[in-house]
């Protein structure tokens, strides 16, 4: 089986930097397959910080806001989306992958 979600990604930065933010992340039969190169939503130092986040922005999202390394703009329902997937454990981003 082949689908998508939303999955919290590790970003390690430069000097031991890390950053958690959302991709879209595909997998088949449970295995990830593939990721969006770009964070979808604004980059954070934690999980707790990056769900903080997206609660503050639910309500201004409802009209759209834009968010993430390109700008892309999110409504509430995908955020919402976002917080169905905020407890499950982070993936480490490879830009390798891609």
């Amino acid at each position: 089986m082949t689908y998508w979600r939303p999955q919290i990604m590790r970003h390690s930065e430069g000097e031991g930097r890390i950053e958690y933010a959302f991709h879209d992340v595909y997998f088949h039969n449970s295995t990830v397959t593939s990721y969006t190169l770009h964070a979808r939503s604004d980059r954070k130092a934690t999980v707790a910080e990056l769900e903080s986040w997206v609660r503050s922005k639910l309500i201004e999202s409802k009209h759209g806001i834009a968010c993430g390394d390109l700008g892309y703009t999110h409504t509430a329902e995908d955020l919402a989306l976002w917080l169905k997937h905020v407890a499950d454990p982070p993936i480490d981003f490879v830009p390798e992958r891609q």
